[in-house]
């Protein structure tokens, strides 16, 4: 596993220790033993024994050991005295997140590994490590090609984990040969030539491949020269910076080849790197991993001329914060500090943040202003409580000091299993997630998230493992490169609670199929490719194979249920099926391609000329809630690229299939613009679909207040909210705004408004503002204050009330405001009995929808309604029902939905007698509200058609057309 995905996944864990608690307070109180040192210089000490495979004390050996870092790492020195050894780790010289031990028998191939996260730390040096010198019984044969040859003399390096690798040679079959022990896992393969060739793959990547398989080849690619450059905001060149680039295979699978000794890189003084190992393939992946603190990366990458440039900013000023763990149960030095918030220095990052605590329970930590966190000890074997925190508000220059109290946990016991006699699942990783929901106020706004820590262990030799937490809910997962799955335990209080997991499938079966080609393709069996993978949700098996001449074919596989798909090579047919009863031979049925034509414009309607666009063909199986894997995988990829009209043909595209349609970005990154969903049919006729490829719209926040104030009064009166305005003073009292009068959570009140929130002082106030503060009689709030406007959906101000937050009593007194004017709940029966009365009247249908007030296509929705209602109103009685809010929603939303779960909003056409004529689940799912793409116009079309009485053809064209992207 790359480094920095290491530490993303990990954050602050690693494999779990079981470990007696019995007697470990006395053991703390000599924390002298094994703790030194304070703040920066804190040092913990690890100390163990070495013995034989026959228990017998061990002589002549080494022991070596490393830190897994996100910049230096401090050299480790450990020290040997007869069997026993000792190394102190200077736990907070640097951020790291594991580290690793190795002792080697001198006289023998003998070897023993011990890994350990650093919140295992504290626990291990108090119990001391024990390590058993073992001879490897495992040995893989890497074999390094190049276009299919061997290749003599190559570096190959097998990372197992944590920090943690072997290296061999090629001989001169080009095979190297890695020696492992039982519970050592392959987690990636590199090898390299001096020649600059490079090749290397991830086991958790695609194409699958089994670790488990002692036998593999790594391709080499030549390598070229690249020049790599990092500049700073204003452009300017940045020396001295030092970095680790990551080359991967291009989308989808983003297979990383690894690093080696080359991939370490810094600047010189024209900020650029001379970068020889750049392989020389047509599309990549890659980014730069920076080892020099006090800058981040801004973006993506750009290629400028003959260079890569890499732009940097500079890190946020940070404060030092204070704090300290407490407890009743246990010492209280060197636990592990975790603060984490999703408010990091870069747009969708986080920042994590962690340090020891000296001996008596405080530390010092940086944070970034005016984040919130939410902060926890982690520890092997006692558990931290989880606070939320903002350690410290800018604004007020006001420092919280984090208090952290650990306890003794419930234990967990777990036991992994596999096949159909339950056989113990040894030496597997189990992950545990103890997950905590946090809110914060970021632009303005309330923002949500979910935290808290992750942690693992290792499955003995009769698959169980075993852990501590709080009592609540605690996930278990197992992710290997073949098989994953979860399940979730409540976890009561004086109770032992049990999580099985448990592999269905533990053998292969061999799966066979014949393909069958549509009359008129001229193509044969052996010319089709087949793509087959996994749709379970629990494995990832993937590969790609060719059947005989007489269309059979067969694979091997663990799933329990694939997808299959196959492309012949002229392009001319192809065809995807979803196979659950993998024991019976099926047929695979290919049906003629299409050619897909498009006009993709950019801003102001032009033409974008010469910008990629891509189909992605996707093989679907069954929705799967909260699957641990994949239930879909991508089989193609058509790419195009637009003419100087904008104009694009995307080349034998599947019929009867789902396909994503995407463009290049504007801005150049490696992401991609999802432009429409299509399913076509063989032999369609369908016109060149335009799409609009712009920046992103103006936000109604940026807008000016009398816009922002139409909108939402329009939204209210449409979908039948209240309208709020809430001023305030900038900065000053978010949260309370937020708290009070946004949240539903905090207040179910707040529910049938619509808040607009104007966060406005005299500085800020522009003319045109003035002037719709003047017409609507508003003032600006004081410092402290916020004022709150209730409206009703006709614009009639009912109420105001001017409220400072500092009050004690402010929130009892905005609660009481929104509760006074808050509308009452609708009862959803009295509204399709109404309903249905008017259209037996009027000889109508109804058109009952399913709505949500935080749902932004409810809202688009709810406006093409209003605006078309002159229209749909001769055929149509029009209901909305709140699954959520109205009295009986649920049960009245369910009989629209027909008890099937669809996203929303949903909406279906019945004739007078309830009976259901048509609803809006069409071929590629719930069309929600129609704009976007064909297939959702098309089937609003249908709905319209089947179902009209009054409506012409004509009309109803008219209103399909009026439906906006």
């Amino acid at each position: 596993m790359l480094l920095r995905e290491y530490v993303q996944a990990l954050g602050v864990a690693t494999l779990l220790i079981a470990i007696n608690p019995t007697g470990a307070l006395s053991a703390e109180q000599a924390a002298n033993d094994w703790l030194r040192g304070s703040g920066q210089d804190l040092q913990i000490c690890l100390r163990g024994e070495v013995f034989e495979s026959d228990g017998q004390s061990a002589s002549d050996f080494q022991i070596t050991c490393g830190m897994n870092s996100s910049g230096q790492a401090p050299q480790l020195k450990p020290t040997i005295d007869g069997h026993n050894f000792e190394v102190w780790i200077p736990v907070n010289d640097a951020t790291w997140s594991s580290l690793w031990l190795k002792a080697a028998s001198a006289r023998s191939n003998h070897v023993a590994y011990k890994k350990l996260g650093a919140y295992e730390l504290r626990q291990a040096a108090i119990d001391r490590i024990k390590l058993t010198l073992r001879s490897p019984s495992r040995h893989v044969k890497v074999k390094v090609t190049d276009e299919g040859q061997p290749v003599n003399g190559a570096m190959v390096k097998a990372d197992l984990g944590f920090g943690v690798e072997s290296r061999s040679q090629t001989d001169s079959n080009g095979i190297a040969r890695i020696d492992l022990l039982p519970e050592q896992t392959l987690s990636h393969l590199t090898a390299w030539t001096n020649d600059f060739r490079i090749g290397g793959f991830g086991f958790d990547r695609k194409p699958t491949r089994d670790p488990n398989v002692d036998e593999h080849v790594v391709e080499l690619s030549k390598c070229r020269d690249q020049k790599l450059r990092f500049v700073d905001e204003d452009g300017s060149p940045v020396p001295g910076v030092e970095c680790i680039i990551q080359m991967a295979t291009a989308p989808p699978n983003y297979n990383y080849i690894g690093t080696n000794e080359n991939s370490r890189l810094r600047t010189d003084a024209a900020g650029e790197i001379a970068y020889r190992w750049f392989p020389d393939w047509d599309e990549h992946h890659f980014y730069a991993e920076l080892i020099t603190s006090g800058w981040f990366l801004d973006g993506e990458p750009e290629a400028v001329d003959d260079a890569i440039v890499f732009r940097l900013m500079k890190s946020k000023e940070r404060k030092q914060v204070s704090g300290r763990v407490v407890s009743n149960d246990t010492g209280v030095g060197g636990f592990y500090v975790t603060l984490m918030s999703f408010q990091g220095e870069r747009e969708n990052h986080s920042d994590v943040t962690t340090t020891f605590a000296d001996s008596d329970g405080t530390f010092t930590i940086s944070v970034l202003p005016d984040a919130t966190y939410c902060a926890y000890v982690l520890d092997s074997l006692w558990v931290g409580e989880i606070i939320d925190l903002i350690p410290y508000q800018s604004a007020l220059e006001q420092i919280t000091p984090p208090e952290l109290s650990v306890s003794a946990g419930q234990k967990v016991e777990v036991l992994v299993t596999s096949g159909p006699q339950k056989a113990p699942y040894p030496n597997l990783t189990v992950s545990f997630r103890r997950e905590h929901q946090f809110s914060w106020i970021e632009d303005g706004e309330k923002r949500n998230g979910t935290g808290g820590p992750q942690w693992w262990a290792t499955a003995d030799e009769l698959g169980r493992a075993t852990t501590h937490t709080l009592p609540g809910k605690l996930r278990g997962s197992v992710y290997t490169p073949k098989w994953r799955t979860e399940e979730t335990v409540n976890v009561v209080s004086g109770e032992t609670a049990r999580i099985e997991l448990h592999r269905e499938i533990d053998e292969k079966r061999t799966v066979t199929g014949r393909l069958v080609l549509p009359d008129g393709v001229e193509a044969n069996p052996e010319d089709v490719t087949l793509q087959v993978g996994a749709v379970d949700g629990h494995y990832t098996d993937q590969e790609t194979l060719t059947a005989s001449e007489d269309g059979s074919f067969s694979f091997e596989t663990l799933a329990t249920a694939i997808g299959v798909f196959g492309y012949t090579q002229n392009g001319q047919a192809a065809g995807s099926i979803v196979v659950k009863d993998l024991g019976a031979p099926f047929e695979l049925e290919l049906r003629p391609t299409s050619n897909y034509e498009g006009l993709l414009l950019g801003e102001g309607d032009q033409p974008l000329v010469g910008h990629g666009v891509r189909a992605s063909v996707r093989v679907e199986g069954d929705e799967v809630r909260n699957a641990p894997a994949s239930t879909s995988f991508q089989a193609k990829r058509i790419d195009a690229q637009t003419d100087e009209h904008g104009n694009f043909t995307l080349q034998s595209v599947p019929t009867g299939m789902e396909v994503s349609i995407f463009a290049d970005p504007l801005d150049g990154s490696g992401d991609r613009e999802f432009l429409d969903e299509i399913l076509l049919e063989p032999g369609e006729a369908r016109p060149r679909t335009v799409s609009r490829l712009v920046k992103a719209p103006q936000q109604r926040y940026e807008l000016p207040l009398a816009n922002r104030y139409d909108e939402t009064l329009r939204d209210c009166s449409a979908s039948g909210f209240r309208l709020m305005v809430i001023l305030s003073s900038p900065g000053e009292v978010d949260e309370f705004v937020q708290d009070n009068f946004v949240d539903h959570e905090r207040n179910r009140d707040v529910y049938t408004f619509m808040q607009m929130l104007v966060s406005i002082n005299a500085e800020s106030l522009s003319g045109t503002d003035a002037a719709f503060f003047k017409e609507r009689n508003w003032e600006l709030p004081g410092e402290g204050h916020a004022i709150a406007y209730a409206i009703d959906a006709d614009g009639k101000e009912l109420e105001h009330l001017e409220i400072d937050a500092r009050d004690e009593a402010a929130a009892a007194e905005a609660a009481e405001f929104v509760r006074r004017h808050a509308l009452p709940k609708a009862d959803a029966e009295e509204k399709w009995a109404e309903a249905f009365a008017e259209a037996k009247r009027s000889n109508r249908r109804v058109l009952a929808r399913v709505s949500q007030r935080y749902c932004g296509p409810c809202f688009r929705l709810a406006r093409w309604l209003d605006d078309e209602h002159e229209l749909l109103e001769k055929d149509y009685v029009m209901i909305k029902v709140d699954n959520f809010h109205d009295q009986n929603g649920a049960d009245v939303a369910l009989r629209i939905t027909q008890g099937k779960h669809h996203g929303i909003p949903f909406f279906a056409i019945f004739d007078q007698d309830e009976e259901l004529l048509i609803n809006s689940a069409g071929p590629l799912g719930n069309i929600g509200y129609p704009g976007g793409d064909v297939e959702s116009r098309n089937h609003l079309r249908k709905m319209l058609l089947k179902t009209r009485r009054n409506l012409s053809v004509a009309e109803v064209d008219q209103l399909v057309e009026s439906i906006e992207d």
